[in-house]
This record gives structure tokens, sequence and C-alpha cells, in this order.
């Protein structure tokens, strides 16, 4: 594990950090990276300064990292036993500390990514299981245990929180160079996709209809005007056919009434002469 460069992402993340809360446990395996990880964090000793949980209670852990000054930070490296001989699962410690804690939370391993942690360069622990089991295979294989050589595994990629990125106040413009930022909570578009897409389907299928029944009420609308066009130009014929009709019955009227009047008058003027 390459612990300076934790210390250096934080401070690239956070410059204005003053103070690092490193959280250990109290067991052999605690005091052993205790000792061995002070011993590197000598040359930011005139820049930070550093706090150790190995006399600590979990409890007393707890309470200090809920009242950390401003400008804190806290490194969790594992945890085993507290100061009183109480054993605890990382998971159920990294969990109460990101419950307690008023400062960002920055780990090692791959597992506490998504549990609390910041993020950084981390220790692919997928990765390191399989080194060990095709280590143990090769060993009950028969394979003398000094053949059996594994090469250190170095921290991955960097990769962070979003949710924890955003709880922290922290850009993204700060990240290293190729970071991979999970955890992203879905846009707007992205969360409510599903349903915008099918109330477009609907307005759409709505829209048709709509256009569909104005359609309808132009063409009976249409249809009406030249029907009444028709049924007036009907009407007016009808007429014009009365009043031919008017015309001819008077002429014919005239007609006769000119040959009843003509014979009694050429009997009178013959009669006269």
């Amino acid at each position: 594990s390459d612990f300076p460069g934790v210390i250096d992402l934080i401070l690239e993340l956070l410059p204005q950090t003053k103070q690092v809360f490193v959280v250990v446990g109290s067991g052999q395996v605690g005091t052993f990276w205790g000792r061995e990880v002070q011993t590197q964090f000598t040359r930011f000793q005139d820049r930070l300064t550093f706090i150790w949980s190995g006399g600590l209670s979990l409890t007393e852990i707890l309470r200090q990292s809920a009242s950390l000054p401003r400008d804190s930070a806290i490194l969790y490296f594992t945890f085993g036993t507290d100061a009183r001989g109480g054993a605890y699962a990382d998971a159920r410690v990294l969990a109460d500390l990101h419950a307690a804690a008023n400062a960002p939370i920055f780990g090692l391993h791959s597992v506490m990514l998504g549990s609390g942690i910041v993020g950084g360069k981390l220790i692919d622990i997928d990765d390191v299981t399989r080194n060990t089991a095709d280590a143990a295979i090769r060993v009950l294989a028969g394979a003398p245990p000094r053949s059996v050589i594994v090469p250190p595994q170095t921290p991955g990629h960097p990769v962070f929180d979003w949710r924890e990125l955003q709880r922290w106040g922290i850009p993204e413009s700060r990240l290293p160079a190729g970071s991979v930022v999970r955890y992203r909570a879905p846009s707007l578009w992205q969360q409510y996709r599903g349903t915008v897409l099918s109330a477009v389907g609907v307005l759409a299928v709505q829209s048709l209809l709509i256009v569909g029944l104005l359609y309808q009420r132009r063409k009976r609308q249409r249809a009406e005007i030249e029907s009444d066009e028709t049924e007036r130009e009907a009407q007016l014929l009808r007429q014009e056919v009365a009043h031919v009709g008017r015309v001819s019955m008077m002429g014919q009227l005239a007609s006769a009434l000119a040959h009843e009047i003509n014979q009694p008058l050429g009997a009178i003027l013959r009669n006269a002469e």
C-alpha cells in the first residue's frame, strides 16, 4: 500500500486539511501498522497533525470523530480490537464511523468503497483473493512453497464514490486524471426516461386523434357547405322554372283572351259594315 500517497490524495482533494485522524485497532495487527505508518508520515509533520486512535475504545473513537475540528480528514486502516479488547468487524466499524463522523473518510481497500469512504487508489481485494487462491492451489498440488512467488500488488486506478464527493463538497475537477466515479445518482432524464417516453407516446397518439377529428370535422363542414350551396342552386333553379311556367301560362291566357275578344269584335265590325 502507498500510505503517503493516500495523504497526498487527501491534500489534493482537500487542500485546507490540517489534521488527520487515523483510525487503527489496538491489537497486534493495528499496533504493527500504527508503527509502520508513522514512520512513513514523517514528511508531512510540518503540514499536518496526526491523531491516532490506538489507545481508544470504539465508543471514544466515534465520539472523537464526531467532534473533529474544521479542515480534518479521517484515514481508516483496519480495526480488529479496540483498547478495551472488544472485537469488531471492519464493516461494522466503518458503518458506525460514517454515521458519526463530521469529516470525510479515506481508506485503502476496494471493499470499503460504497461503505463510507471517499475513494482513491485502492487495493483490489478481488485480485488479492484470486492471487491467494492461485498460490494455495499450487501449493496443494505439490509445488514447493518457495517456488510460489506472488508479485506485490499495487493500488489500482483511482475510483471514487460520487455520494461522498457531493456530501463533502469535493469537485470532480480535483480528481486525478483517469478517475472513475461510481454510485452517481441518475439524472432526471435517466430516472424518468421511461415515463417521459410513455407520456410522449400517449401525447403523440392523442395528437394524431385530435388531428384526425379536426380533419373529419373540417371535411364534414365543407360537405355541409357544399350541400347548402347545392340546395340553394336547386331552389333558385326551381324558382326560375316556376317563373318560366308562370310567364308561359300568362302568354297562353293572353292568346286565349285575344282570340275570344277578336271573334265578337269581328262580328260587330261586319254587322256595322
